[in-house]
């Protein structure tokens, strides 16, 4: 968290990490952030950085189209596995 908190804090004022437009390691940390708010809903809510970041890399239209559709992540901490959306 303190190093995504930097990187961002870092980017010159940029959207993203890397610049103006998302980069391979914004979608990585989305990636890793969006899982582990399924355990600590509330982990982006002592840095406000991050959480602005993670609200635009969110609102993304390819992304939403993604997450809409992608198998849902359950059993967290039991038995994980995937559940497919469309059967």
């Amino acid at each position: 968290e303190i190093e995504l908190t930097r990187a961002q804090q870092t980017s010159g004022g940029q959207p993203f990490f890397a610049g103006a437009t998302p980069a391979h390691g914004d979608f990585n940390a989305f990636h890793h952030l969006d899982n582990a708010m399924l355990l600590e809903p509330d982990i982006l809510q002592r840095t406000e950085s991050l959480s602005e970041w993670f609200g635009r890399m969110r609102s993304l239209p390819q992304l939403q189209g993604f997450l809409s559709n992608r198998p849902v992540l359950n059993g967290i901490g039991e038995d994980p596995g995937l559940e497919d959306r469309l059967g």
